[in-house]
């Protein structure tokens, strides 16, 4: 026998399961889970999930299959594959003449390159070149200067311009809400520059909020290098007009890269001291214990996951109304602790309970939220799958396959990659075949 079959036996006796009672809890065959013991087969991360839960191992026969796959990676997904998280979303301009479906002819598609500096000096230049340095203007190279505030800065105008932006990452691709965010913290940068007094603290406590979310929308594409960078802008534009909350914020922040890292140790690692500062604002506190519940069941430790997630609960009711919600950090707390209750519930092995609360949450859900949607809906899907629900989570998958197109988040990839590993040993069903086939261009737009 293999570790964890040796291991898997012994739990499954000690909690007095038969194989053919293991096998209907968990959905895979006996046959299988038999081989499993015997050393004859060897287990995946979900199978090592599922048996888990199954005899109350607490994540320990989990951490045995996540130390023998350690360095090695996950196995490639062949039946639904698509390039990794990395990539860029996007997809490419229409070619020279061609509207979109067949429309009205467009203009030749030209790259555009816009150059802000921090004192308010920027140029702009139409046309395929690389870099504006040492280009003079003309030819298309166009400079701009000049006082940004002539009058009274507007700061509750410009935080509403941030909240219409958030509103806009709720439904639209994080490639075509980038480039506005940049160029909104550019504004209120150099207005801050030029700013005295509190109207200089309120535009970099704004610029700060602008910079977390552009970090947002830049995980959400697939760079978490780059999310990390503006995420540390953002920690210094707080830092300078007064605000320390955003150091600690930053943590929970870097737990998320850590979490779709599969990193579960380090999650936790980041974000448990953040969780226990009784000075935080409880927001803070709040998303921080839900990314540890995350990562204790990424782990397979039931226990200290729905610790955590009740200590969320308690934090997510002193949570008071923001003053500025176009400034608020994270997602709003109505629904956002039970949904990640059924995110965790995945995790932990018991999709047939994640089932039941993620539907019902996700029934409730407002209109325009298509991202949070989308997400959640995922994982919905492969909580379904994982029970054997294979038709209920085909329905799931083309109930949201415009929703994730539009949202065209790294994310929600990673989740489609999941769903595919999760149901390749069904890959002969026929309603699977199908929504693999109109799955699969989603998570091409990666490339």
């Amino acid at each position: 026998m293999s570790d964890f079959g040796t291991e898997l036996h012994r739990r499954r006796l000690a909690a007095g399961l038969t194989l053919g009672e293991l096998a209907r809890r968990t959905h895979y065959s006996k046959g299988h889970l038999s081989k499993v013991e015997s050393g004859g087969k060897r287990p995946s991360e979900q199978l090592g999930r599922q048996v888990d839960a199954a005899v109350g191992a607490d994540g320990a026969l989990l951490a045995l299959v996540q130390r023998r796959d350690r360095g090695t990676g996950p196995a490639p997904d062949t039946s639904m594959d698509g390039p990794g998280p990395a990539g860029q979303g996007g997809g490419h301009p229409a070619g020279p003449g061609m509207g979109a479906g067949g429309g009205p002819p467009l203009p030749s598609p030209q790259t555009w390159v816009l150059e802000l500096a921090p004192d308010g000096r920027g140029r702009f230049a139409e046309g395929i070149v690389r870099s504006l340095a040492g280009m003079a203007d003309g030819l298309g190279v166009v400079s701009f200067t000049g006082t940004y505030a002539t009058a009274a800065v507007d700061v509750e105008g410009l935080a509403a311009v941030a909240g219409s932006l958030r509103k806009l990452g709720r439904t639209l691709s994080p490639a075509a809400v980038l480039p506005m965010t940049i160029g909104l913290l550019h504004t209120v940068r150099v207005l801050a520059g030029e700013a005295h007094g509190g109207d200089q603290r309120a535009l970099l406590v704004l610029a700060s909020r602008v910079a977390e979310f552009t970090g947002w929308m830049a995980q959400e594409t697939g760079d978490d290098r780059t999310a990390m960078w503006w995420t540390e802008q953002a920690v210094v534009y707080a830092a300078a007009g007064g605000d320390e909350t955003l150091g600690e914020y930053a943590q929970v922040r870097r737990a998320l890269v850590a979490l779709y890292r599969g990193d579960a140790g380090g999650a936790v690692a980041l974000v448990a001291p953040v969780r226990r500062r009784s000075g935080l604002p409880p927001r803070v506190r709040w998303l921080a214990a839900l990314r540890e519940a995350q990562g204790h069941a990424l782990a397979g430790d039931h226990t200290q996951a729905m610790r955590l997630l009740d200590t969320a609960e308690a934090f997510a009711a002193r949570v008071q109304p923001e003053q500025s919600p176009d400034l608020m950090l994270g997602p709003s707390t109505d629904a956002h602790t039970a949904l990640v209750r059924g995110w965790c519930l995945v995790d932990l092995g018991r999709s047939a309970e994640a089932a039941e609360l993620l539907a019902a949450w996700l029934a409730a859900m407002p209109a325009g939220q298509a991202r949070a949607r989308a997400r959640f809906g995922v994982r919905l899907a492969l909580a379904r799958a994982i029970e054997g629900d294979l038709d209920g989570a085909c329905r799931e998958l083309d109930g949201l396959a415009e929703e994730v197109r539009r949202a065209d988040s790294a994310t929600i990839r990673a989740d489609l990659r999941g769903f595919g590993a999760a149901t390749r040993r069904w890959q002969h069903h026929p309603a699977l075949h199908d929504v693999r086939t109109r799955v699969r261009p989603l998570l091409a737009r990666a490339g």
